[in-house]
């Protein structure tokens, strides 16, 4: 990790690095933001499905019943307009740097880490077989 970041950084000119980074974090705070929203006023298999669409007119009407955040839904809709207005004064060739990125690490993604898990669920799997039939054979010893 160290060398890849090292081969970055040498052919990289800093204001490009630093747009890159920008619109990532921009992005990163906008996107937690939504998620605050969603979570708060949308329930998986309780809000019926033609309501999924109406998310943001129900922002004012629902009241949450789990948790809360102060000053919700106005300040994550603060945050979001305002990542949205610093994103856009980072010009095309962030955003086009920004998606390549986006691109690559799905790609990574699919590639390694879907299997890593489903290798790790395997293995658990095997494990918790495992597991039970030391437990069943330790019953028939004590019986």
């Amino acid at each position: 990790m160290t060398i890849s970041s090292g081969l970055v950084a040498f052919f990289s000119s800093l204001d490009v690095l630093a747009s890159l980074l920008s619109v990532s974090t921009l992005f990163i705070f906008m996107m937690m933001a939504v998620a605050l929203l969603v979570r708060r006023y949308y329930v998986r298999e309780v809000t019926p499905g033609i309501n999924q669409l109406k998310l943001v007119i129900f922002l004012l009407q629902r009241t949450p019943k789990v948790w809360g955040v102060p000053l919700v839904p106005w300040l994550p809709s603060l945050s979001v307009a305002i990542n949205i207005f610093l994103m856009g004064s980072l010009g095309p060739p962030a955003f086009i740097r920004f998606g390549i990125c986006t691109v690559a690490m799905l790609v990574y993604y699919i590639l390694v880490g879907v299997h890593a898990t489903y290798d790790m669920a395997h293995q658990q799997q095997k494990l918790d077989a495992l597991k039970v039939k030391n437990e069943d054979e330790d019953k028939e010893e004590k019986a």
